[in-house]
């Protein structure tokens, strides 16, 4: 699919996002470039994706949020996920499976897309600082630590010391502040942390199309655990990601 082949244009990212089928990096001068498979229209990114500030990548859809708080999209239309609200408040934003929320400036979030509910925050959400999307559920981070979820199978995280979290196709995960890790979900049982992993800062989770399970996970910390979790070679100095959730500045 040409997802990992990285094109040369790709220069002074600063932000990066991923689906299945594509890749999507942020410039630091604004612009994206988008490379993969592009079979909905993912790599043809939108005209109005100028100013960007923060990037991501839906099944097969991407999103950008502009400096002016509006969000442009581009790629398939499944589910309404194209069909985004007129709104000018937006920070930060998540893509799950066929749904997309999106952070604003007040703290609250709104979203669009999907069919089981997880576009559809709580009406009493609010001091939210960071925002993830899964397949079928999204998940918000409150300035108090305390994590909420709400879609198909969504399950509560037990704590008040989250500062990052991430989400896969049917799980969660939580970073705490003392840099420990928790799983929560329908595959939690199935996709817990290595003992001994510790001083993590955040999480990336990878999940797939169809409702397929997806218990692979990648700490900041370089643990990776879940079914063929393998650590690839990274260059010297580098980083091997950033955050695939978004944080409002506190």
């Amino acid at each position: 699919m040409g997802q990992a082949a990285v094109p040369s244009s790709v220069t002074n990212a600063v932000a990066l996002a991923a689906n299945l089928w594509n890749s999507l990096a942020l410039r630091s001068n604004g612009t994206c470039v988008a490379w993969g498979d592009n079979g909905w229209g993912e790599t043809n990114i939108s005209v109005s994706a100028t100013n960007v500030v923060a990037i991501a990548c839906a099944q097969i859809t991407d999103f950008a949020v502009r400096s002016d708080g509006t969000i442009v999209g581009w790629g398939s239309s499944s589910a309404g996920i194209l069909n985004i609200p007129a709104r000018n408040d937006a920070i930060a934003i998540a893509g799950g499976d066929e749904q997309c929320i999106a952070l604003t400036t007040s703290g609250t979030v709104f979203g669009w897309g999907g069919y089981d509910g997880s576009a559809n925050p709580p009406s009493s959400l609010s001091n939210v600082v960071a925002i993830a999307a899964g397949s079928f559920f999204s998940s918000a981070l409150l300035d108090d630590g305390t994590m909420i979820t709400w879609g198909d199978a969504a399950q509560p995280m037990q704590g008040n010391d989250f500062v990052a979290l991430a989400a896969g196709g049917f799980h969660v995960v939580g970073v705490h502040r003392d840099g420990t890790i928790s799983v929560g979900g329908p595959l939690a049982g199935e996709i817990q942390p290595p003992n001994g992993l510790s001083n993590c800062v955040a999480v990336s989770l990878f999940h797939v199309q169809n409702k397929m399970p997806s218990p692979s996970c990648m700490s900041a910390r370089l643990g990776l655990f879940g079914s063929n979790a393998t650590k690839p070679a990274s260059p010297a100095g580098s980083q091997l990601f950033a955050p695939l959730s978004w944080e409002r500045p506190r």
